[in-house]
């Protein structure tokens, strides 16, 4: 597993966001290695209580990466993250930036001041986001879509 994918992985995860992501990778470092982490060694981060840990360590039962990882794919998007050069610098500077967005066509530097779509909160958080942007793909040539 690369860093993109635990990444997808801790995003579709519902009670990890980006403010407990940075908390997490302040002591383990990469993404994979918070996947990794045992039960104990999560509770010890702040703000890591008894459910977020255990959701964590049984990440695989909650969270079908491959299916999603087909999805990026079947829909010929790309996944970057805050470590990406091309993740915009705008959503970088506020407190809970997006934990990935899909993308879909090319990043340019007009697309640095660009919007992006949430669907963390409410029922459509667990909703395959690659589906919500086929319809937003029509009107327009560059879509960012966070589920962060």
């Amino acid at each position: 597993m690369n860093s993109i994918e635990a990444c997808i992985a801790l995003n579709m995860l519902p009670t990890v966001g980006p403010v407990r992501l940075r908390k997490l990778l302040q002591v383990f470092n990469e993404p994979e290695n918070i996947l990794a982490a045992k039960r104990d060694q999560l509770r010890k981060v702040e703000g890591i209580g008894k459910d977020v840990a255990d959701q964590i360590s049984n990440w695989e039962s909650i969270v079908d990466l491959p299916e999603e990882l087909k999805r990026v794919k079947d829909f010929g998007a790309t996944v970057i993250t805050q470590n990406s050069p091309s993740y915009p610098k705008p959503l970088r500077e506020i407190h809970a930036p997006p934990i990935v967005l899909y993308v879909w066509g090319e990043i340019q530097e007009r697309d640095q001041h660009a919007s992006a779509i949430s669907t963390r909160s409410g029922s459509s958080a667990r909703v395959a986001p690659l589906t919500m942007a086929a319809s937003a793909r029509k009107s327009s040539p560059t879509n960012l879509l966070t589920r962060g």
